[in-house]
């Protein structure tokens, strides 16, 4: 066997999280003490409106999906649903700022997980 057999990390499951069924969850992924609700709260309150956006009198919901990995850390953020190129930037902007969540443990192990959120743009009156 060779020395970079011994370097490679074993594959890290993704689990999303409306489909854990079948698996033992003793801590799901939690941000600041809460749940993915606090976290769209969070979100929220950091969003900056594009101006292009606002001048267009864009609005609607960008569907971004991120995984909150093992180390607490968002990744691989990206939009399945977007609106226009700057409210859906802005999405991904905000969602890959995120504080550190205290991660998954499933099965006993900690766990990567996959989670699909809203990003909800209205221009206020």
């Amino acid at each position: 066997m060779s020395a970079a057999a011994f370097a490679q990390e074993p594959p890290q499951t993704n689990y999303e999280i409306d489909k854990l069924e079948g698996h033992e969850v003793q801590r799901y992924p939690t941000f600041r003490g809460g749940n993915a609700n606090k976290f769209a709260h969070w979100v929220t309150a950091h969003l900056v409106y594009p101006r292009d956006a606002k001048k267009k009198c864009l609005q609607g919901t960008v569907k971004v999906n991120f995984v909150v990995d093992v180390d607490g850390r968002v990744k691989d953020v990206e939009v399945i649903e977007g609106v226009c190129e700057s409210l859906d930037a802005e999405a991904v902007r905000v969602v890959s700022s995120s504080p550190k969540w205290k991660c998954a443990i499933i099965d006993g192990e900690p766990a990567r997980v996959i989670y699909t959120i809203p990003v909800i743009f209205i221009i206020p009156e």
